[in-house]
Parts: C-alpha cells; sequence; structure tokens
C-alpha cells in the first residue's frame, strides 16, 4: 500500500526476488520525504538499500550557484535554450545529484510555461515543474516489450508538439536512440547518464548497451551541453579549522 502506482517491479515483496519501488512520500519531521527502495536477494536474506528524497512540491528548484556550479560553468547553461535542438547529457555516478539538476534546467527554463516539456522517467523521483512528466516502469523479465512500449511513448510525444523533452536516464537501446531521434526532428533532448568521468560520456553513449555509434553522435548540432558532476563533501561546522591553523598545527 505504500507503493506508487506505476513504479515497482513486483506488486508485493518477496524476499527472493530482485525488487525496486518509490515508496509514497510522508512528512517527517515537518518535511514531505519519499523514499526510492531496492532490494537484492540473497541465500542470508534480502538486502535493502533506500535513498530519501525531498518532495516539497511548494519549494522551488535550487539555483545554480546552490548546487555549487562555477560562473562559467552556469553561463553554459545559460545558452543552452537559445542555441539549436541538440542532445544534452547530466552526467556523473549514481547519487550525485543529476536529476537535481536537471530540476533546475527545466525549472528555470525561459520557456518554462509557455513551452511544451515532457519528460520519461523510471521512476519520476522529483517533481519538475512546467514539465509534463511520464513514469514509465522497465519490464525486467521482458525487455522486447519495455522497448516497444518506450519506443511508442516517443513517437508520441513527437507527435505533440514537443519543444523539448528529458529522458530520466540513458541506459539501454531504447533512451539511447531516443535522445538523436528528438534532436533530429528539431526538438531540444536532455538525458542524465551514468559515467565516472566527462570524457567516459561518449565511450558510455557508444557501447554496446546503450548502442549510438559515433558517426551520429559526431555529425553537425548533434550534442550539445556535456556536463559532468561530483557531490563534494561540506566541512563539519563545529569542528573545522582555517587551513593556516592546520598547517602550524603539522609544522
Amino acid at each position: 500500500n505504500n507503493v506508487q502506482s506505476g513504479s515497482n517491479t513486483e506488486s508485493q515483496f518477496q524476499d527472493d526476488v530482485n525488487a525496486s519501488a518509490m515508496i509514497k512520500s510522508r512528512v517527517v519531521d515537518g518535511k514531505k520525504i519519499a523514499m526510492r527502495y531496492q532490494s537484492f536477494r540473497s541465500p542470508t536474506g534480502p538486502k535493502i538499500v533506500c535513498r530519501l528524497l525531498h518532495k516539497d512540491s511548494d519549494a522551488p528548484a535550487k539555483t545554480y550557484i546552490q548546487l555549487g556550479y562555477a560562473p562559467a560553468h552556469i553561463e553554459l547553461f545559460h545558452e543552452v535554450p537559445y542555441g539549436p535542438p541538440r542532445i544534452n547529457i547530466l552526467a556523473g555516478v549514481t547519487g550525485s545529484g543529476k536529476t537535481t539538476t536537471a530540476q533546475s534546467f527545466w525549472e528555470n527554463h525561459p520557456g518554462n510555461g509557455t513551452h511544451a516539456f515532457y519528460s520519461i522517467e523510471d521512476p519520476i523521483e522529483l517533481r519538475l515543474k512546467g514539465v509534463h512528466q511520464i513514469s514509465f516502469q522497465r519490464n525486467l523479465q521482458d525487455r522486447a516489450a519495455s522497448e516497444r512500449e518506450f519506443d511508442g511513448i516517443v513517437m508520441d510525444l513527437l507527435r505533440g508538439d514537443l519543444d523539448g523533452a528529458f529522458i530520466g536516464e540513458i541506459r539501454d537501446r531504447s533512451s539511447g536512440a531516443a535522445a538523436p531521434e528528438i534532436a533530429f526532428t528539431g526538438h531540444m533532448a536532455m538525458g542524465t547518464l551514468h559515467a565516472q568521468f566527462i570524457s567516459g560520456i561518449v565511450p558510455r553513449l557508444t557501447d554496446e548497451s546503450i548502442g549510438l555509434k559515433r558517426s551520429v553522435l559526431t555529425a553537425p548540432n548533434v550534442l550539445g551541453l556535456l556536463s559532468y558532476q561530483a557531490l563534494v563533501p561540506v566541512l563539519c561546522p563545529h569542528c573545522r579549522i582555517p587551513v593556516n591553523d592546520f598547517h602550524q598545527t603539522f609544522q
């Protein structure tokens, strides 16, 4: 009963099945929190990993400054809406805040509120104001059926006079093929991608799991902004010391 509709791999918990789901949001200590759930089976019992997500729909998206981007990086983000329709990639490792950056991009887009923006997400983690979000659940037992369903959603979007589309994560051949299809038909495309370095974006897009050709990616006006981000630990406000004091301590 706590699972969001259409977000889970199984309809009920089974300790011998790997399962993923979005848990319905609830208020904890005055904050609206949702949970992304993943379980892994093993002979000694399941291991469960949960990611907490802030779901305050009234809170504004963070600015690029709040996200820690440098002025030169922010300028590049601001240029994207005014450039030709291209594929824009937000890359990073798991949990590096890619979807949070995407939220800031779409909610601060100058066309937000007047343009037709859509997303295809598996699952929907954050509410994107001004974006029509489509929840898509992959069937891990029937990948061919999932690919057909995903391709159908993309074709429907292209017939819907969209201005821009966000692919929640580019992870397989269907989501990989969707990005250039959206750009080639004159619409801005953005997607998140798991990669360890910015130099790994193109190799990741062209590996067997996604399967894009380098000849496609190197064609004129195909790739736009390629962004890589990583979380940096914050110093404790109570025990941190000035760097000069640190050097004096060890001299």
